[in-house]
């Protein structure tokens, strides 16, 4: 069975100590991820977990927003304090390599209203990729992100080529499909100037099984709106496609094709009731 977290095409790190960004964060589309962790000074810890749930325990939102708490015992406190805001969607846990640490979290904010927020674990380090079939097979465990920068620095990586990160991608993206995890969440880009290099990557992604990304900067998440999310003609072909499979069907027919050429099978089939739920 899938479990699923989000439907979002975009997760936008806001640092949750910029409360004009944050301001501005609210009328996009996508979800948020209120930073509190390497985006923050550690000056400023206190003041961004004050900010961030200021902001949850405002006005009710149309986004999902999410919080990227710090690691450690720091972490455990901040998803405490944060799990009673009624506008937490899920927690983004860092550098998640201990399943009885993502245990911990989840026994401290399950028993809210609702069950309590998602979770996403970041898988940031070797010893993240280790575990990663333990990891995403926690029942707790709802979503799945690749910090590729904090991985490559773990990985004594000497230069920062996408390439790097080949086999690694395509690593989580097996173990989320084997969990039956929604696709996992792409890696940020550092580079919020060039745009068609981001793009690319975008497209990149989706083609290998990533069903989101991760952005840094307003128009990043614009980019990857437009790559990942479904448009109307999406969603009507996919509807479409169904209702010629399921006619088939009733025909006692197996094998039919799309009206273009290309044979309707059974793979295709699953992603049309994936993208329309029937």
């Amino acid at each position: 069975m899938i479990r699923t977290a989000t439907s979002n095409a975009s997760f936008l790190y806001v640092p949750a100590d910029q409360s004009r960004l944050m301001a501005k964060a609210k009328s996009r589309r996508g979800a948020i991820i209120l930073d509190l962790e390497d985006s923050v000074a550690p000056s400023r810890k206190e003041e961004a977990l004050a900010a961030a749930v200021a902001f949850l325990n405002g006005d009710a939102l149309n986004a999902e927003v999410w919080v990227r708490i710090n690691p450690g015992a720091a972490g455990l406190h901040e998803a405490e304090l944060l799990t009673e805001c009624p506008n937490l969607t899920g927690l983004w846990i860092p550098k998640a390599e201990e399943p009885a640490y993502v245990q911990d979290i989840a026994g401290r904010v399950s028993d809210t209203p609702g069950g309590g927020p998602a979770l996403g674990l970041l898988i940031e380090s070797a010893r993240g990729v280790l575990a990663l079939a333990e990891l995403l097979s926690l029942p707790e465990t709802q979503q799945v992100q690749l910090g590729e920068i904090d991985l490559a620095a773990d990985l004594r990586h000497a230069a920062s080529g996408p390439e790097n990160m080949t086999w690694f991608r395509h690593w989580l993206i097996t173990h989320a499909a084997a969990a039956g995890l929604p696709q996992p969440v792409g890696p940020v880009d550092a580079d919020y100037t060039n745009l068609a290099g981001f793009k690319a990557s975008c497209l990149s992604f989706r083609d290998i099984g990533f069903g989101s990304r991760a952005c840094i900067h307003p128009a990043q998440a614009d980019i990857a709106e437009q790559v990942f999310g479904t448009s109307a003609e999406d969603l009507a072909a996919a509807h479409a496609l169904l209702d010629q499979y399921e006619a088939a069907l009733r025909e006692n027919r197996g094998a039919l094709g799309d009206g273009s050429g290309s044979m309707i099978d059974a793979a295709s089939v699953r992603s049309a009731r994936r993208l329309t739920g029937r």
